[in-house]
């Protein structure tokens, strides 16, 4: 393989609260350190947020968080899925308050963190009226709720690259996989604007959003250049490290290109109602044996 100057790490989102993404990232942490010494920019959208603002600020709380994250499944499995009143966000933001270092957001170094976000501001009250705080009305509404949601709100894509506290850091993780309503009413607060998950965007068609190919930070915001190295769960052909799977037939999924697989139906179905933990672990082995694979297949593997 040609010698590059360095390398960009993207994270992409699928659900299933960063499972496969965080064992790409222990991979890396592992088995990577020829990429990461050369890595000047790592990007994080919906949920590859938190699996690169770890491995970018606190590579050695992956294994604590996904631990906590496996408890949270547990959780939400007891609980037969995410409502409003299991407020999801609230407990990964805890979950990131108890590991995440006091100095994280100083750890960064060198390298720049991007983080991409959907803000999100209330232009009109909901008609009929109700207390939009009140997590019990939301979930009166029902299959409704996101339609109301959409309605009174205007939305903005950002990246954010600016961590001014440990606070910060961690309101941005969080509210990159912020699914407002189901993931609670306590939205993720940066520089007094309201965050979201950037993935939602697909479900905002009326406000002018187009679908985009996958849920990624745009290469183009990253400084200089460099081989940009993509992860998903879902599998693509567009996407670096990816299940590898047998394809079959590509179709489009919410914009984004992926294989009509066993594997990516499956990964579909749990990414929103996640099964046992025992189930789930798989798409962690999965992702930390995909990284080794490919760290491999460049030459760029090294033991721990």
């Amino acid at each position: 393989m040609a010698s590059l100057e360095y390398y960009n790490l993207s994270f992409g989102g699928t659900a299933s609260l960063s499972v496969y993404q965080t064992g790409v990232a222990m991979a890396f942490h592992r088995h990577g350190q020829k990429v990461l010494e050369k890595t000047r920019n790592i990007a994080g959208a919906s949920a590859g947020a938190i699996p690169a603002g770890l491995l970018a600020t606190a590579p050695d709380k992956i294994q604590p968080v996904l631990a906590g994250t496996r408890k949270i499944i547990e959780d939400i499995f007891k609980n037969k899925g995410i409502t409003p009143s299991y407020d999801l966000t609230s407990r990964v933001r805890r979950l990131l308050s108890v590991q995440i270092p006091k100095d994280a957001h100083t750890r960064i170094g060198d390298r720049q963190l991007y983080i991409s976000v959907m803000t999100f501001e209330k232009v009109k009250d909901p008609q009929p009226a109700f207390n939009v705080n009140d997590a019990a009305a939301w979930k009166m509404l029902g299959k409704k709720a996101w339609e109301v949601f959409v309605d009174i709100h205007e939305f903005k894509e950002e990246v954010i690259t600016e961590f001014g506290s440990r606070e910060e850091l961690i309101e941005v993780l969080s509210g990159s996989a912020h699914i407002p309503i189901w993931g609670g009413i306590k939205h993720p607060l940066y520089r007094g604007k309201k965050l979201m998950d950037p993935g939602l965007k697909l479900y905002v068609p009326d406000k002018g959003y187009v679908y985009p190919e996958n849920v990624h930070v745009n290469p183009s915001r990253f400084r200089g250049y460099g081989k940009t190295i993509t992860i998903s769960s879902l599998y693509s052909d567009e996407v670096t490290i990816t299940p590898i799977k047998q394809k079959g037939d590509e179709i489009k999924v919410t914009g984004q290109p992926i294989d009509l697989t066993k594997w990516n139906y499956l990964y579909a179905q749990d990414a929103y109602h996640p099964p046992p933990w025992e189930n789930m672990k798989e798409y962690y082995v999965r992702g930390y044996e995909d990284t080794k694979v490919y760290l491999t297949h460049e030459d760029l593997f090294t033991r721990s």
